[in-house]
């Protein structure tokens, strides 16, 4: 229940979003390294929205896929010493 409201909550925020940018309508001028060019405003915003949440799942992917990795090793560990003490005490 937690994770529907969660999800209805942020898709509820980016309708909001894109509605206001919807009735803003201005052109903006994007300075790349080496060219410019014109942009409408709700674009560019989607852009950096869009590219800004997959910049932050891969961050948190990453941090959760490592610590699974660490989990994982920790457990054969474990699982390697329990043998060793249970061949000890035999």
């Amino acid at each position: 229940m937690k994770l529907f409201l969660t999800i209805v909550i942020v898709v509820l925020l980016v309708v909001l979003g894109l509605s206001f940018g919807a009735q803003n309508d201005t052109q903006v001028t994007v300075n790349y390294l080496i060219a410019q060019d014109t942009f409408s405003l709700p674009s560019v915003i989607a852009v950096v929205l869009v590219f800004g949440f997959i910049l932050g799942w891969a961050t948190t992917a990453a941090g959760y896929f490592s610590q699974r990795w660490k989990y994982g090793r920790l457990l054969r560990k474990n699982r390697k010493l329990q043998r060793q003490i249970d061949s000890a005490e035999s």
